[in-house]
């Protein structure tokens, strides 16, 4: 379901970013492939922090997921405490492929990799926009919680939500310290995609 992006896949980038609901929210809208070549081919060859992963249903890529440290990122996660967080984003561009639950299983597998019982990492966070809907759905059904809705001045973003996935319990289920206690929101995951 997930594997890292190669540079055979950017003219598939290149289009995902044409795609008109991609369009209407990813800040970045250069799909040349000079501009790819710039931004993904470090990410690509391991000299960028940022690691992207293609998703693939039924071995055709349909988007992206990208994570990075937040210390590598801008100043939004420093100011919500959220300094050891790995930060998400990502993009679903084969609009075939919507709605079908391809992007939730992409997430909770990617999840499910970085914050595995004994990990590293503890806490994943992703930020979008208040009026991106269809993200903001897709994050809570992964099982992400809203910890903030507002201004992040110091980056420039206007009326955003950031929301957070904190880590995995014994029973290789989620369980997120930011939801009450009530085991009846528990989130479990599945490796298989739908």
């Amino acid at each position: 379901m997930l594997r890292p992006l190669e540079r055979r896949d950017f003219s598939d980038l290149a289009r995902w970013l044409d795609a008109p609901h991609v369009r209407a929210s990813w800040r970045d809208q250069d799909a040349s492939l000079a501009h790819l070549e710039s931004k993904y081919g470090p990410r690509i060859d391991g000299a960028s922090p940022v690691a992207v992963f293609v998703v693939a249903v039924d071995g055709a890529g349909v988007g992206i997921i990208q994570t990075c440290p937040a210390s590598a990122y801008g100043y939004w996660p420093s100011e919500l405490g959220l300094d050891e967080a790995i930060i998400i984003d990502g993009l679903f561009g084969a609009a075939e492929a919507l709605g079908r639950g391809h992007a939730t299983a992409a997430l909770q597998v990617l999840a499910r990799s970085l914050l595995r019982p004994g990990g590293e990492q503890s806490v994943i966070a992703a930020c979008t926009a208040r009026a991106n809907h269809r993200t903001r759905r897709l994050l809570e059904r992964a099982g992400f919680c809203l910890v903030f809705e507002g201004d992040l001045v110091r980056d420039g973003f206007q009326a955003q939500c950031v929301y957070t996935l904190r880590g995995v319990q014994p029973d290789d289920g989620f369980r997120n310290p930011d939801e009450t206690a009530d085991r009846s929101d528990e989130r479990t995951v599945q490796e298989s995609s739908p």
